[in-house]
């Protein structure tokens, strides 16, 4: 072998073993679409990231189960009522107070 030159199996073996090493792909003229594979996939972080829910199922085992919000809520609800400042009885309305 004469220096500088090398076989064609050495090479490929050299451009395999370069390619394994770096990550490098081999340079074809078509779209491969090896950039969206490299992506690490989005649904399984977004999924990890939101708490489940788990309202439905307290409720379903125990009837009376509230939420913070909801407890706030008929609060907020029961102290307007005694104040006389809380939503009408059904039927009691603007509607129906209204003269025709």
């Amino acid at each position: 072998m004469a220096v500088g030159k090398f076989s064609a199996s050495f090479k490929a073996l050299i451009k395999e073993t370069s390619r394994v090493t770096f990550g490098n792909l081999p340079i074809v003229n078509y779209r491969t679409g090896y950039k969206y594979l490299k992506v690490a996939p989005t649904g399984p972080m977004a999924v990890k990231y939101y708490i489940p829910d788990m309202t439905k199922a307290f409720k379903s085992a125990a009837p009376d189960f509230q939420t913070d919000i909801e407890e706030r809520r008929f609060e907020q609800l029961d102290r307007l009522r005694r104040r006389g400042k809380g939503p009408p009885k059904k039927g009691e309305g603007k509607r129906s107070k209204r003269k025709k």
